[in-house]
């Protein structure tokens, strides 16, 4: 799915809309390999990788994937992971800040911090687009997880 998540356009959701349906899946793997597919189209490598997190926000990816952060230890990696790059690529969508994903890695473990220490810097980020686009504009504080 790697190489093929940066072929597809901006409006095609085809692909997408079955994906974020699977991460509500009852089984916790099948969830976490929708979670990894969709990673693949929202991460950095991705040119389109704001266009397509828009369009995961849309199908209402972000109560899925705060219900995963509640699952299995594999999924709530795979969740954590799109979550990140979802509020890094879209952290002004209005879909994030009542769904309390903030909140959410604010609260994200040292020890699975400790345990994949490459997350350190990817938590760090989301949590700085978030604050940057919902803290409000008098607000100077910037959490950061360490």
């Amino acid at each position: 799915m790697g190489s093929l998540a940066r072929t597809f356009p901006a409006r095609e959701t085809r692909v997408i809309g079955p994906l974020v349906n699977h991460l509500n899946n009852r089984s916790q793997e099948v969830a976490a390999e929708a979670a990894i597919a969709l990673a693949k189209f929202t991460c950095e490598e991705n040119f389109l990788c704001e266009a397509h997190s828009k369009t995961m926000i849309e199908f209402n990816a972000i109560p899925a994937l705060m219900k995963l952060l509640r699952g299995s230890e594999r999924a709530q990696l795979r969740a954590l992971i799109l979550l990140c790059y979802l509020a890094v690529n879209a952290g002004n969508h209005e879909a994030l800040e009542p769904a309390r994903v903030l909140t959410a890695l604010e609260g994200v473990d040292r020890m699975v911090l400790a345990q994949y220490p490459e997350l350190r810097e990817l938590v760090a980020k989301a949590v700085y687009h978030i604050n940057l686009y919902h803290r409000g504009p008098h607000s100077q504080r910037l959490t950061f997880v360490i």
